[in-house]
């Protein structure tokens, strides 16, 4: 199983932030796997509509983080090796993610996505494959 950013067009902070080298279409990512000797099972491209939306919103902050990274002379390898590990803004909202309607609202969320998973309008795409 492998889970990859979809759409090298939503390139952002939000991919340097957690470390990613690229985005992936749907086609580009079935023809990595079979090249590698991976049987395609399943893929499906997940996180529409609400991950679009959150997306945006987390680019402009970790946007910001990065530029003052930079300011501070961290080099493009520093910056990868702190990737993904920056939660204070999870942290903070710790509370209110634990709520009970927010974690209603995410169950809501997630069935939502449910009938555009088989789309390409996700930012995401998660694979299941085995060795042919």
């Amino acid at each position: 199983m492998i889970s990859v950013p979809a759409h090298p067009e939503m390139w952002s902070a939000n991919d340097e932030w957690a470390g990613h080298v690229r985005r992936y279409e749907r086609q580009q990512l079935v023809a990595t796997l079979q090249a590698a000797g991976f049987a395609l099972e399943r893929i499906e491209c997940y996180g529409y509509p609400l991950a679009n939306v959150v997306s945006r919103v987390r680019a402009k902050v970790y946007g910001h983080q990065l530029r003052e990274k930079r300011r501070a002379g961290l080099d493009v390898n520093e910056l990868t090796d702190e990737s993904g590990s920056d939660r204070r803004i999870e942290t903070r909202m710790w509370r209110v993610f634990a709520s009970w309607p927010v974690a209603l609202a995410m169950v809501a969320f997630w069935h939502l996505q449910r009938p555009f998973l088989q789309t390409d309008l996700g930012t995401g795409y998660i694979a299941l494959a085995r060795m042919a």
